[in-house]
């Protein structure tokens, strides 16, 4: 390495990844001791930015193609280190057409999708891919069964300078993302159904319909609550409870118990943790307020303190000096 250039890392991610792996790259970059770059393995959904695509086999070349695969040759041969989301296993299509040695220094992020396909492999997962290199995880969880080795957790980046708050609020409305597994729509239909119960008649659910990422947190932004699933097998907030707080906007969501035994991260939270079962008294209780600025505040300043690109940057900026 020259002497004065930067440190290079690039993240490697497939499309599923890409906006966890997007903020992660950009909060190092706002840090600015190391020079990071962001690949993504096949098109990103809604829109979301990414520095380099390119699909994730080697097939046809087209010019925008050939382009993009000249420009990840570049980036991995100057890379120091190659920081995988997920595991090494998504670079090998992409590394073995282009004949790239892989003899880079490697680090990996795991994503709650990983966890939630079964701890047993998951874990599996981890032990495989180690080999010496560090291993983050975005779910607190996995600590909780990955203890026969060093994990470090360090969750979603989120970009509070892009993500403020929207004084152009709509009244008594909750927002949600459209998803397609049934457990979720299930969670949807319940709340709905407490809705309309005849002390709340007034208050409407609002889903994300825009394929863009952005235009989707803008209607967001203008709701009064965040509704996140109630999933006990996730059992952490998503990047969208994150988001949505950093925009001011309170949030309903099921937190495990365990995750507030595993990390200090979730200390004073001001999410409104909830189950199916007490869903209903804590909707009483919220949706009767009058003022929900000061919920508003304390969400996103809680999200600037804790997942904000300062911090976030520092903790992965430090992982990757040790490295290298």
């Amino acid at each position: 390495m020259a002497e004065n250039r930067k440190p290079v890392v690039v993240f490697l991610c497939l499309a599923d990844f890409a906006a966890s792996a997007y903020n992660a790259c950009q909060a190092v970059n706002r840090v600015g001791q190391i020079e990071a770059h962001h690949i993504v393995l096949s098109q990103p959904p809604y829109d979301f930015p990414a520095e380099v695509i390119c699909p994730l086999m080697y097939k046809k070349i087209d010019p925008t193609t050939a382009i993009n695969y000249s420009k990840v040759k570049e980036l991995i041969d100057k890379a120091d280190l190659i920081h995988c989301w997920n595991n090494e296993r998504e670079g090998f299509p992409l590394f073995a057409n282009l004949q790239i040695p892989y003899k880079k220094v490697k680090s990996y992020t795991f994503t709650g999708t990983s966890y939630r396909i079964g701890h047993t492999v998951a874990n599996q997962n981890i032990r495989n891919y180690r080999d010496g290199s560090r291993v983050i995880v975005q779910d607190p969880l996995f600590l909780k069964y990955l203890n026969e080795f060093p994990v470090e957790y360090i969750p979603h980046a989120v970009d509070t300078d892009l993500l403020k708050p929207n004084k152009d609020k709509v009244p008594n409305t909750i927002g949600f993302y459209n998803k397609a597994d049934q457990e979720y729509k299930n969670y949807i239909q319940l709340l709905k159904q407490l809705l309309q119960k005849s002390y709340y008649p007034e208050w409407k659910m609002v889903a994300g319909t825009t394929a863009s990422w952005w235009d989707r947190l803008q209607e967001l932004s203008r709701c009064m609550f965040f509704f996140q699933n109630l999933s006990q097998t996730l059992g952490n907030p998503g990047r969208s409870t994150w988001e949505a707080m950093a925009m001011g906007v309170p949030t309903f969501t099921y937190i495990s118990p365990d995750v507030f035994k595993l990390t200090s991260r979730f200390d004073g939270i001001p999410v409104q943790s909830v189950t199916v079962s007490t869903l209903e008294n804590v909707l009483k209780i919220v949706l009767n307020c009058t003022d929900y600025s000061q919920l508003s505040k304390n969400s996103r300043e809680w999200v600037i303190n804790n997942l904000g690109y300062t911090r976030v940057g520092k903790e992965y900026t430090k992982l990757f000096e040790d490295l290298l």
